[in-house]
């Protein structure tokens, strides 16, 4: 019941997009692209996590995700130099709190959580992005999102107390 209230809060906040355009509509194509991925990588590190170090894997993670970006780049002639050095601080940050912190986090828990809980827990970082998009670029939700956002809430909730958090 937790998983499909997610489900539902997810479609909602998906749906109240898609009178904005197509790009929206591309940009939630995406967001259904990297659910996926990451509900693949977190079974994956499930797995290897039973006999790597937390560093040791998250090294190995960090390392393969930075080369794949660098020949990405290549591949599409981004260039890697050339900007601000506001641009390089936030790269920076980018690097250090959501990678560091975020992914190590995640692959902390897995030591601890089975990957489906640890997968229902994420389902929270939209709410923390709209949060955050209110407050400091004063977008107001819409009641779609807010709906949304309060049934994943509510589905991560009741995943967590019916699903007996900290058992594997």
């Amino acid at each position: 019941m937790g998983i499909g209230g997610c489900a539902i809060g997810s479609v909602l906040i998906g749906v109240s997009g898609w009178s904005t355009g197509a790009e929206a509509f591309f940009g939630d194509v995406l967001a259904f692209s990297a659910a996926l991925a990451m509900a693949g990588y977190l079974l994956v590190g499930r797995r290897l996590r039973r006999d790597a170090s937390l560093v040791a894997y998250s090294t190995v993670v960090f390392c393969t995700a930075a080369l794949f970006l660098v020949l990405a780049a290549g591949v599409m002639r981004v260039p890697l130099i050339g900007y601000s050095s506001m641009t390089y601080l936030v790269v920076l940050l980018l690097a250090l709190v959501p990678q560091l912190l975020g992914h190590m986090s995640l692959n902390w828990a897995l030591s601890f959580l089975p990957a489906t809980m640890v997968a229902v827990a994420i389902l929270g970082e939209p709410v923390g992005a709209m949060i955050l998009a209110s407050v400091v670029l004063s977008e107001t939700p819409v009641v779609l999102e807010i709906a949304g956002s309060l049934l994943i809430l509510c589905g991560i909730g009741f995943a967590f107390v019916r699903g007996g958090l900290g058992t594997k």
